[in-house]
């Protein structure tokens, strides 16, 4: 994950998204790598790769603290996105959790959800309609993040705003939703925050995986830190 502050510095961040057991024993959805050994760093892709390891140990500040001498298994992710069933290319049949993945049959599209974010003393900027305008082009502006990527990617990658009802039964539409979490976030430490709002998605709009390819938290100003915005990458082929 690349994270960009205010003096267009990038700093490369490496996180862990958690599943199944890790989530609820530990009570993140993400988590700081630590200890990660370099032969790793040189081929693994953000979203392409699972990584398994019974020895680890997840710190109270949300720190993935891997041991030096233990069972480390990397797999490949068939596909992340959603609509169907899928799964990881598991050669180490040792690895006792798997991580749950599911398949698309779009294979251009991708299933967006922007999420505009309200707490006790601060919200996002931008309206729900403002949002749906910049990332999708919804009220007519040409110059959005769906055309940016259908430009670049020659067509082949397609931003779709969600529309319609969650598996909790929740109406989207112009892929944008509003969450309010109960509590403060100015001078909070960004990635808290992005805690909080994950969890909240959760339960008003259920497994987020099985429904959306991409959710944007569009976090409100004033956490912790002096960054302008934060992303997924993959390294170059």
């Amino acid at each position: 994950m690349s994270k960009h502050f205010a003096d267009s510095t990038p700093q490369g961040i490496w996180e862990c998204e958690l599943q199944g057991l890790d989530v609820e024993e530990s009570g993140r959805t993400f988590v700081k790598i630590e200890g990660l050994d370099e032969d790793y760093l040189s081929v693994i892709r953000s979203g392409d790769y699972a990584l398994f390891g019974e020895e680890g140990e997840i710190s109270t500040d949300g720190v993935l603290k891997l041991p030096q001498k233990g069972t480390l298994a990397l797999s490949k992710v068939e596909d992340r996105s959603c609509g169907g069933s899928g799964g990881v290319k598991d050669k180490h049949r040792g690895a006792r959790r798997k991580l749950n993945t599911v398949r698309s049959n779009a294979v251009n599209q991708r299933r967006v959800l922007a999420v505009r974010v309200q707490a006790r003393d601060s919200a996002t900027t931008s309206s729900e309609e403002v949002l749906s305008d910049k990332i999708f082009g919804t009220w007519g502006d040409t110059n959005n993040l769906r055309e940016r990527f259908a430009t670049c990617s020659y067509g082949e990658t397609q931003m779709v705003p969600f529309n319609g009802q969650t598996t909790t039964g929740v109406s989207i539409w112009d892929g944008v939703y509003t969450v309010t979490v109960n509590t403060g976030v100015i001078g909070v430490d960004d990635n808290t925050v992005r805690e909080a709002v994950t969890d909240a998605l959760k339960r008003e709009l259920g497994d987020l995986p099985s429904q959306f390819n991409h959710v944007m938290i569009c976090l409100p100003p004033k956490t912790n830190g002096d960054w302008i915005g934060y992303c997924k990458h993959k390294r170059p082929d």
